[in-house]
């Protein structure tokens, strides 16, 4: 099981992989953007920095999943904070899709975190 994430430690997470995307330093996180990795980290608990990573390398395909299963006409086209949060369901189906998450390990990691009558 991963380690626990704190929401710094997800910011800092957040900005270096963004900087490798982006190919330059990115613009320091909005008290906005804080918040919405604090609810990334309540969304996706444990597994909080394996999302960012995967969001950062499977972007494309987040962004693409989220566009047909939801019927969005647009999306960002770098990973955004935002669209990562409210597609954070995407990101997790692919990852248990490509085998890069067990459901069951999920599940018992948000029932440390939440009790075991956690609602995803």
């Amino acid at each position: 099981m991963p380690s626990i994430n704190k929401p710094s430690k997800l910011a800092l997470c957040w900005q270096s992989q963004l900087a490798s995307v982006i190919k330059t330093a990115p613009p320091p996180l909005t008290s906005k953007q804080a918040g919405q990795l604090k609810q990334l980290y309540r969304k996706s608990g444990l597994y909080a920095e394996q999302v960012i990573s995967f969001a950062m390398t499977h972007w494309c395909e987040i962004t693409t999943s989220a566009t047909l299963n939801k019927g969005l006409v647009t999306c960002p086209h770098i990973p955004h904070i935002g669209f990562l949060l409210a597609h954070c369901n995407e990101a997790l189906g692919l990852m248990i899709k490509k085998q890069l998450l067990k459901p069951e390990d999920f599940n018992r990691a948000m029932t440390v975190l939440y009790g075991p009558d956690w609602m995803y």
